[in-house]
């Protein structure tokens, strides 16, 4: 009887001991399981903001386009103008007299 007293005693330390290294497994299993959802979080935000980045760089590329192209229209606009202002080339065979100070070639 003695006996069995001494394994009942074994058997509830044993127990005791088990359950002990299972609340620490379960508080571990909970930080790692909080940890996690954490980073989720975070990565969640960071494909966000990376999804906002591109979106702002895109409306800033098209922005910088567009002065782009308005700027080349003036361009091409006020080079057509220069163009109507210069005067006309002389004729084949007709002499322009060389400004004054200017040599003939």
């Amino acid at each position: 009887m003695e006996q069995l007293e001494t394994e009942k005693d074994a058997a509830q330390s044993k127990l005791a001991e088990n359950q002990s290294k299972l609340e620490t497994a379960n508080a571990e299993l909970a930080k790692a399981h909080e940890a996690t959802s954490q980073a989720n979080a975070r990565v969640i935000e960071l494909e966000s903001a990376g999804a906002n980045t591109a979106k702002e760089a895109e409306t800033e590329h098209n922005r910088l386009q567009a002065t782009l192209d308005q700027a080349n229209t003036e361009i091409e606009r006020l080079k057509s103008e220069l163009e109507k202002q210069k005067p006309t080339a002389p004729n084949q065979g007709e002499s322009v007299s060389p400004a004054p100070g200017e040599r003939r070639l």
